[in-house]
């Protein structure tokens, strides 16, 4: 018996022992520790004071950086759109674009665009302004402008739309024809040097209308081909632009002002002023019907009156006779 109470007073202190070892190493701390946790005091008091005397430098890179993007805000929102030129690139490039912006200032905004279009060297192909009457001031203006504008200012006009108006849509597309066009040009030299054999031929032996047939055929190609030539030049150097200019009419919101609720005396005032409205307003249609009807009323009288003092008349004339039979002596 003594040999199990000796056990389980055993086993008890190694299952407590244990315990005991753990709480005791929480609270303690060994040197080793403790020189680390010095050694990481003193490098977070180092960082922070590299970045004390790094702040200053961080400041300044922020300022340029806010100064940098005011600067490209105040060029636009899109910036400056890649262009590639043909008299730089020698290739043959046709650019088109379709613009849709918005203003307040409908008028102001449409001489503005006329006169950029003027100052870039473009001309006006078709304009259409859609107004409004005078009666009618609510009505959003829009206008349409068709254009043709040399290539090389294409991307100046497209910052100052972006600076001027709300850019609501924008469409801009390159096609590039150089190898149609150079098909062409190999061509049209191929008819020139057809006709001048052909010419030669006329020169040498005696006119013939076959030789002049093929000659005027192969003039009338050249010529065909050399107005396909100078269309595409011209779409080169000018580049085709449709702006859609939108009137915005902002109305302005009037602040909600919410109402206290009337008091009784309030409601009691505002519903006798109501009775007393409708009771006027009966008053004043009953005049008007007994004024409507007077006229009618005066006729009928006229009429009416006199029959009935004709038939009193007759009554008591028939009833003084009767009265005078009734009282004959009796023999």
């Amino acid at each position: 018996m003594k040999k199990i109470v000796i056990l389980i007073g055993l086993v008890l202190l190694l299952a407590i022992f244990p315990l005991a070892c753990g709480n005791a190493g929480g609270d303690w701390e060994s040197p080793a520790s403790s020189d680390m946790a010095a050694t990481d005091e003193a490098e977070s008091d180092m960082a922070v004071g590299d970045f004390a005397e790094e702040a200053p430098a961080a400041e300044m890179e922020s300022e340029e950086d806010a100064a940098w993007l005011d600067e490209v805000e105040d060029e636009g929102n899109i910036g400056i759109i890649p262009i590639l030129l043909p008299s730089e690139s020698g290739r043959q490039l046709v650019y088109t674009a379709d613009i849709q912006i918005e203003t307040t200032e409908f008028m102001a905004g449409m001489r503005l665009l006329l006169d950029t279009i003027a100052d870039l060297e473009g001309y006006s192909e078709r304009v259409i302004v859609n107004g409004r009457h005078i009666l009618r001031p609510e009505v959003e203006r829009d206008a349409e402008v068709i254009f043709r504008l040399p290539t090389e200012n294409l991307a100046e006009f497209l910052v100052f739309i972006e600076d001027n108006y709300n850019l609501v849509r924008l469409h801009k597309e390159m096609e590039d024809f150089t190898t149609v066009h150079e098909g062409r040009v190999s061509r049209i030299d191929d008819l020139r040097e057809q006709e001048q054999r052909l010419l030669a031929d006329l020169i040498d032996e005696e006119e013939t209308d076959t030789t002049q047939a093929d000659l005027d055929d192969v003039q009338d190609q050249i010529r065909r081909l050399q107005a396909i030539t100078d269309s595409l030049r011209h779409d080169v150097n000018y580049s085709n632009i449709t702006v859609q200019l939108d009137e915005v009419i902002i109305h302005e919101v009037l602040p909600i002002i919410e109402e206290e609720p009337p008091t009784f005396g309030e409601r009691i005032q505002s519903n006798l002023g109501v009775n007393l409205e409708i009771i006027l307003e009966v008053f004043q249609m009953l005049l008007l019907i007994i004024i409507a009807i007077l006229p009618w009323l005066l006729i009928i009288a006229i009429i009416v009156v006199p029959i009935i003092f004709i038939a009193k008349k007759s009554r008591k004339k028939k009833g003084q006779s009767s009265e005078g039979q009734n009282q004959e002596p009796k023999i």
